[in-house]
């Protein structure tokens, strides 16, 4: 009988019929992937947790010293706000004595401005001067006491 299907050609059978040669190259192609894919699915099963673990720690101590940066940060930036704001009060204090200083106090009128910070400032001094004489103080009757152990300050 006729074969309709093509199942047979020149008289052979499919098993007989010669494959084509690029289709052994296609499937040598693939039988060399699924053994790479097989060696990377071998290796992944082997591998530990280890590493994976050892990145997450090192991203957590940065993130850590991310939160310190940013804490010096805010702090050195409110230290430099301050000393902007000191420095601009300063100033003011300066440009005042500049434009006063040959002007006697008597003769300023209702500019108290200049004897006021003037005061303060010889205030602010005297207790400066007050603190560290205490400190002084201080480290001499600790002074005296490591030199003479036995005898109490009187």
């Amino acid at each position: 009988g006729a074969n309709s299907s093509g199942a047979k050609s020149d008289g052979k059978t499919a098993k007989e019929q010669q494959i084509p040669q690029d289709l052994f190259g296609t499937i040598s192609v693939f039988e060399s992937w699924r053994n790479a894919e097989n060696s990377a699915s071998e290796e992944n099963i082997r591998q530990t947790a280890a590493p994976f673990h050892k990145v997450g720690k090192k991203a957590e101590e940065i993130q850590q010293h991310l939160a310190e940066l940013a804490s010096e940060y805010l702090q050195l930036h409110g230290n430099a706000v301050s000393l902007k704001a000191e420095v601009m009060k300063e100033a003011e204090h300066v440009e005042m004595a500049r434009r006063t200083k040959d002007t006697p106090m008597a003769l300023q009128g209702e500019n108290k401005a200049p004897e006021m910070y003037f005061i303060n400032l010889v205030r602010s001094f005297e207790s400066d001067m007050i603190y560290c004489r205490n400190k002084i103080d201080e480290v001499a009757v600790c002074m005296q006491a490591a030199n003479n152990p036995c005898e109490t300050p009187e």
